[in-house]
């Protein structure tokens, strides 16, 4: 919300009209002019100020002269009491507007991922479309703080689905090679190789050896009980997440003779 206007502006974009004069006929004095701010607020932006003081001066001066309160009253309105809900519920009841629910949080968190986060993923764009959103539902939207978690949900999730499809894009090659990237080196192994990836570097001309011995390396340093297999709940992440693909006598575990099979 910008805090200078023009006088042609305000006279454009914050003119009350005259069912929102119906609207403040019961109203005086500071109620009656932050009843117009909230009114003029919510049908500019579609959304509540989050303080008395996101209203910006002007428009305050432009609303006061219409309604015939001094503008100095503004700030003697309650923004915390029970009156200021009340008011809240008869603009929205006014302008065809509800509180978002639960269901309407989640379905905003799938509409970001479905029809935005595939496209952009900057933070204040995602948020001004979520805000936009719920514009075009004819839905109050949640607080700043509340709408803000809703849309770094969705952020994660679009991440988290984004990472998976790579994965499953992966041969098990890869992924036994990108585990061996991740696996730390032992101390022993650090000193003597200064460069921790050495051993997958070394020979790469034969890819598929070079993926037997990162498997090898994987095996050494997850099979916690040291019989030679790799069990679901022992293997990386990587794995784990694909362990059907890779077992592939499906025994429940997977071994070097496993290994040989993966193409």
């Amino acid at each position: 919300m910008k805090r200078l206007w023009e006088a042609d502006e305000l006279v454009a974009e914050w003119t009350l009209g005259s069912d929102d004069l119906t609207l403040l006929a019961n109203k005086a004095g500071p109620t009656r002019l932050g009843f117009a701010a909230l009114l003029a607020f919510f049908r500019h932006e579609g959304r509540f100020p989050s303080s008395k003081h996101e209203v910006p001066a002007a428009v305050v001066a432009h609303l006061a002269k219409q309604v015939g309160v001094p503008a100095e009253t503004y700030v003697a309105y309650d923004w915390r009491g029970r009156a200021i809900k009340y008011h809240r519920a008869q603009i929205r009841a006014a302008l065809g507007f509800r509180e978002t629910a639960v269901q309407d949080a989640e379905e905003l968190v799938e509409w970001l991922l479905q029809a935005v986060l595939p496209h952009d993923w900057a933070l204040d764009r995602v948020r001004a479309a979520a805000y936009a959103r719920c514009r075009e539902q004819r839905l109050e939207p949640p607080s700043p703080d509340r709408l803000d978690r809703l849309v770094r949900s969705a952020l994660a999730k679009h991440e988290e689905q984004l990472c998976r499809r790579v994965h499953e894009r992966l041969s098990p090659q890869s992924v036994v090679t990108l585990d061996g990237l991740l696996t730390p080196a032992t101390p022993a192994a650090a000193s003597k190789d200064p460069d921790p990836f050495a051993h997958i570097k070394a020979d790469s001309a034969d890819e598929r050896d070079a993926m037997i011995a990162n498997f090898r390396k994987v095996l050494a340093d997850f099979d916690a009980d040291g019989h030679g297999k790799l069990s679901r709940e022992e293997a990386p992440v990587l794995i784990r997440d694909q362990f059907d693909r890779y077992d592939t006598d499906h025994d429940g575990f997977i071994t070097m003779d496993d290994a040989q099979l993966w193409d």
